[in-house]
């Protein structure tokens, strides 16, 4: 018999009697002892080595490499991917520590190799930290007021104190305190340099502070700082102490209050020294920080150039964006990598930003849009690329405004395509449903809008082929379609072919597609030889990808 058919015989043998351990292991009682498990796992490599010396299957032996005997290169990338691995498991982050308590050779080669396994003391406000600093060599310190198994903030500030006094050593704060004398405290110790500090973490939502920062905080210079993160913090002064932190990578500045205001042309006066910079985040707290018009001069004729820039995000008055926007240039930011939003405001005059997106856009691909309907809260549109299903599937960015009647939305809306119109020519599948299926059940879609708002947004995409509108807004769209006539039937939306209705659940009532198909529109289509088919629709709950999201100003 050929060894390939033995070696199958034998596999169905071992099989068989496996199967047959198995059951009459599962039969056993659950006190059956230790002992008779032992021996059947005995009995069965009995038979497994019996049946290889039967068929005479070659034995390939391997020689044994215990851990002793691994030189310390090859114990060093194990413990490299073992610190990367476990960089982050709670309750203790330092997984290093595990390793030097093993023995004297691998704490030897931990502690001489501080840089390529980041070996860092972290100090949380139930850390011992005078004990704990005495106890080990003189590695960077990461300090946080942060439970990372709670994500609570903590009120007692000795320990984080303690830590702070090694500003030579510390290279990561994460501070966020619960109380104004707790800031107090926080903002006499910051005073002094912290030379060796590469993140930079501070929120301060949850305490009412107005007083702008000093120019002198943190010593008025954070050299080696790579990111940034300021939440609520006033500190105008901040493009000063930037100017020489040439290794910035990622700066986040939310919720600017009014009295920690920077104009357009300071903050792009500082970027143009972050050659480094790969991620800007701005936001303004309210639209009362607003570019004043005394102070505007016109734009440079040169634009400061971002090089590394490849993510852009704003909150604020357009006023302030447009400013920004002339003066820069983002050769490696991508259309999808925006998010910004406008509050709310009658007019949006956006020439410089628009030139400005169209400096970034790709070549003419198809894209898929999106218009989501939060109702009494927000909407949004959002474009991108499809994936194999006609979905969008990846990143979200958005453009918008902040608003709260839905008639407000649309309308500010359409300004704000109506800048992107180059872009929305390449749109070919229209989606529009409710953004929430959860929050459509208790607020409803209804609103005095005049349906002529409808047609503004409809009319800004030429080359949709495809149409997807969710049941709830079939009422408000479809009549705005049938009051169109002579050439605006075939001129809003000329390219039409397919219109979709949609659900959230095969349980939710849907219109009747025959009943779609008596629709005057749908008819008046027909006539003029511009045909659209009817059909259905289940919707996905998926984020999108680009998107102008138009959101209340009571959820700013």
């Amino acid at each position: 018999m050929p060894l390939f058919s033995q070696q199958t015989d034998t596999a169905t043998s071992i099989s068989t009697s496996q199967a047959t351990s198995n059951t009459s292991s599962n039969s056993i009682d659950g006190r059956t002892s230790c002992k008779m498990r032992k021996h059947i796992i005995a009995r069965h490599r009995k038979e497994f080595f019996n049946e290889r010396q039967r068929i005479d299957l070659p034995v390939i032996s391997f020689p044994r490499v215990t851990i002793r005997s691994l030189p310390e290169d090859v114990l060093l990338d194990i413990f490299d991917f073992f610190c990367q691995t476990n960089r982050f498991m709670l309750p203790q982050p330092q997984s290093w520590i595990v390793l030097v308590h093993v023995c004297r050779r691998w704490r030897s080669v931990v502690y001489a190799s501080p840089h390529r396994l980041d070996l860092q003391l972290f100090c949380f406000s139930t850390t011992p930290v005078r004990k704990t600093l005495d106890v080990w060599p003189r590695f960077p310190i990461v300090v946080s007021n942060l439970d990372l198994q709670t994500w609570s903030r903590s009120n007692d500030l000795d320990n984080i104190f303690a830590a702070l006094e090694h500003r030579d050593r510390v290279c990561q704060i994460t501070i966020a305190p619960t109380s104004n004398d707790m800031l107090e405290r926080l903002f006499t110790v910051m005073q002094e340099p912290f030379p060796a500090l590469t993140h930079w973490v501070f929120s301060l939502r949850s305490v009412v502070w107005r007083e702008p920062l000093p120019d002198t905080f943190m010593g008025g210079s954070v050299p080696h700082v790579k990111w940034v993160s300021l939440i609520g913090v006033p500190f105008p002064g901040l493009p000063k102490l930037l100017l020489s932190s040439h290794n910035l990578v990622n700066l986040q500045l939310l919720c600017i209050p009014d009295t920690g205001y920077i104009s357009p042309e300071a903050m792009v006066r500082c970027l143009s020294t972050l050659t480094n910079l790969k991620s800007f985040e701005i936001g303004f707290k309210s639209p009362a920080s607003y570019p004043d018009p005394r102070n505007h001069h016109s734009p440079p004729l040169t634009h400061v150039i971002l090089p590394a820039l490849t993510k852009l995000a704003f909150r604020g008055v357009s006023e302030y964006l447009e400013d920004f926007a002339a003066r820069v240039d983002t050769p490696l930011l991508q259309v999808d990598q925006l998010d910004i939003r406008f509050f709310n405001q009658l007019v949006f005059e956006m020439p410089h930003f628009s030139y400005f997106i169209g400096r970034i856009l790709k070549p003419k691909i198809p894209l898929i849009a999106t218009i989501s309907i939060r109702p009494n809260v927000a909407a949004s549109i959002a474009l991108g690329v499809a994936g194999d299903d006609h979905e969008l599937r990846v990143n979200r960015s958005s453009i918008g405004v902040l608003s709260r009647d839905l008639d407000w939305q649309i309308s500010s809306l359409s300004q704000i395509c109506d800048h992107f119109s180059t872009l929305l020519d390449n749109v070919e599948q229209l989606d529009i449903c409710p953004s929430d299926p959860v929050l459509r059940q208790t607020k409803r879609l209804e609103c005095d809008m005049d349906s002529a708002q409808w047609l503004e947004i409809l009319q800004l995409f030429p080359a949709v082929r495809t149409l997807r509108i969710s049941n709830d807004l079939v009422p408000l769209i479809v009549p705005a379609l049938n009051e169109l006539s002579g050439d605006m039937i075939v001129g809003v939306l000329p390219s039409l072919h397919d219109l979709f209705i949609g659900a959230f659940s095969s349980l939710e009532p849907l219109s009747s597609p025959w009943a779609i198909e008596k629709e005057q529109f749908i008819t008046a289509r027909q006539l003029a030889n511009r045909p659209v088919t009817v059909h259905t629709w289940m919707i996905p709950l998926l984020p999108p990808i680009i998107s102008l999201d138009i959101t209340s100003s009571f959820d700013a």
